[in-house]
């Protein structure tokens, strides 16, 4: 369903690779085990007595990453020789790659002259001596701003699936009986991709967010499962990098910008992230 394999009934790698790693968890959460599991010792060097459990953390780290990365290895490796059966993955690689179409983007350069148009109009330019810092006052005067930011984590969410939940009391949705106790996972991928809610859903467009005259602005993809479905607070830190530093792709030896590209790179896990990118800023 996932990767498009079936397990095997006996000595499944992958299996295997996930019961060692939940035994490893069970073991090295005892509180007897290590002592950062009493007092708190986190930021000492390895070579400092009573941090056995950097090392061990360490191989669990590696092991949980086995377990997403190497059947999504597979997988690659399967649909680059052509065999690869229909799944999870493969429909989101497919996804992925309809995204990296650049003439998908809103002109890059537009985007641009609207970020630091909205704050040399509120803070003032770096270049004169009335400039400031954003504040939290600031948030109601940098609508476009905002905007990018909530486009930004709606267009490719870090997270596709976000965390596993399990329900307190019995539910039921559409007609489905969830008993009480069960996982449930959201796929805030599908939620931030509905075409019912967002209108060309794999377009990066931040003013989708935008209320005019004549438009009523998208909704809000924090509401959406962008950053889980518990109680959040939204950093404004986005703004302050934006106001002090001026971002543009790096240039090649003949002086034209490199292509930084649009698509996101899944590294074997649930998460997203931009391809090694070369900038200017």
């Amino acid at each position: 369903m996932v990767y498009g394999f079936n397990v095997q009934p006996r000595n499944d790698p992958y299996v295997k690779i996930a019961e060692e790693v939940v035994t490893k968890v069970i073991v090295g959460i005892n509180p007897t085990k290590f002592l950062v599991n009493v007092i708190p010792v986190k930021h000492v060097p390895a070579w400092f007595p009573g941090t056995k459990f950097k090392a061990y953390a360490k191989e669990v780290r590696a092991l949980s990453q086995d377990l997403f990365r190497l059947p999504f290895k597979n997988y690659k490796r399967h649909l680059a020789a052509g065999n690869a059966s229909p799944c999870f993955v493969g429909e989101s690689l497919g996804d992925l790659a309809e995204m990296s179409d650049p003439e998908l983007l809103q002109d890059v350069t537009d985007v641009t002259a609207s970020i630091y148009g909205e704050l040399d109009t509120v803070l003032g330019s770096t270049q004169n001596s009335d400039f400031r810092l954003p504040s939290s006052d600031d948030q109601p005067h940098l609508p476009y701003i905002d905007a990018l930011a909530k486009e930004s984590l709606r267009w490719i969410p870090v997270a596709a699936t976000g965390v596993a939940h399990a329900t307190t009391d019995e539910d039921e949705y559409r007609g489905y009986r969830i008993p009480k106790g069960s996982i449930v996972i959201a796929n805030a991928w599908a939620m931030l991709h509905d075409e019912t809610v967002y209108s060309d859903p794999l377009i990066f467009r931040p003013d989708r967010f935008l209320a005019s005259v004549d438009k009523t602005p998208e909704t809000d993809s924090a509401t959406r499962g962008v950053f889980g479905f518990g109680r959040r607070y939204r950093h404004f830190s986005h703004k302050i990098l934006l106001a002090v530093f001026d971002f543009a792709p790096a240039q090649d030896t003949e002086g034209k910008d490199i292509d930084i590209g649009y698509a996101a790179v899944p590294d074997g896990t649930i998460f997203l992230h931009p391809a090694p990118t070369a900038y200017e800023g």
